[in-house]
């Protein structure tokens, strides 16, 4: 999500510059014409002059760099043309796009905030009837199911308030000391309470190494989300692992799982904001939680990579330069 200063002058700026470009083009358009029609009427004028003092050398020579310059002149306004022309389909691109956003977090937000609300307003409603029928065990389950609903509305609030605070360069990297198996064991532990029936999350440790120098809360964000969608898209009774792996002064931290995999149409806008694998709709999120771990790394100075074979295995990689110690 953009701050609201860039938002405004995203919103406002496609019209003003494509009236700025249509002014342009006209002006210098019409200065250029009028440039080649006086410079023609002189040619015609001293042509004239001369062909009445019989100076058929001198006819040849104005002629000659009359027409290079009307030449010249023509040469100009083309590329002039063109160049107008490449700045105002830029300005269309941008427009679109900016256009595309708004569409996909209108759908977003009607989607991802609309059915969570429908869906605590039915619950209240029977804790309610079944309050009056002192059926606890009824009242206990829709009461969970509220807390849930709940929890997924203020992780989508904070994917917002995350890229809001990224684009605003309020978020840095403040790297220290920490024990990284430590962290990562109990991100698992905490994990293993959100994953489906049949899933599998385990956590493995290449190497002797265990303190890094990284942002420890940014770590841990960037785990819990490639954690979170792993469970979200690997289906049940997947495999999903997280490892840490230190060699060669540089550390990684990948997170595979054997589920259903990433179509190919897919992989290419993985990283853009709003974008949502699931066509469906059935499956909750914002599409930006790979946008802002990306982001989360390179404030490290890492780099973010992926691989996936649809159906068979998908794996989510941050690579890191480190200095480590046992």
């Amino acid at each position: 999500m953009k701050n609201k200063e860039f938002e405004s002058k995203s919103v406002q700026d496609p019209n003003g510059r494509r009236n700025s470009i249509l002014y342009r083009f006209r002006l210098l358009f019409y200065t250029g014409a009028a440039v080649s029609v006086v410079l023609v009427a002189i040619i015609g004028v001293i042509s004239y002059a001369s062909l009445n003092r019989e100076q058929a050398g001198g006819i040849k020579l104005i002629v000659a760099a009359g027409t290079l310059s009307v030449l010249a002149i023509v040469a100009f306004l083309v590329y002039i043309v063109l160049n107008e022309l490449n700045s105002r389909f830029q300005a269309y691109q941008q427009e679109h796009e900016l256009n595309q956003l708004k569409s996909n977090f209108i759908t977003l937000a009607s989607h991802e905030f609309r059915t969570p609300l429908s869906s605590i307003l039915l619950s209240t409603a029977l804790v309610e009837k079944y309050a009056n029928q002192q059926d606890l065990g009824k009242v206990a389950k829709h009461s969970v199911k509220i807390k849930q609903v709940v929890h997924n509305l203020e992780n989508i609030l904070e994917d917002f308030l995350a890229l809001e605070k990224l684009d605003a360069g309020e978020i840095s990297a403040n790297c220290v000391p920490f024990d990284l198996p430590a962290l990562c064991r109990e991100i698992i532990a905490e994990t293993r309470l959100l994953s489906k029936a049949g899933q599998q999350l385990s956590y493995e440790q290449t190497g002797s190494c265990t303190m890094v120098s990284l942002d420890r809360q940014l770590i841990r964000n960037a785990v819990n989300h490639l954690l979170f969608n792993a469970i979200t898209y690997a289906g049940e009774n997947a495999r999903i692992r997280l490892i840490t792996a230190i060699s060669d002064g540089r550390l990684s931290i990948c997170v595979k799982d054997n589920g259903l995999g990433i179509a190919e149409k897919d992989q290419e806008k993985l990283f853009t904001i709003f974008y949502r694998v699931n066509e469906s709709g059935n499956i909750p999120g914002t599409g930006l939680g790979l946008a802002i771990v990306k982001r989360y790394v390179e404030l490290m100075n890492g780099k973010l990579r992926f691989y996936s074979k649809p159906q068979e295995e998908t794996c989510f990689e941050m690579m890191f330069p480190i200095s480590g110690s046992a």
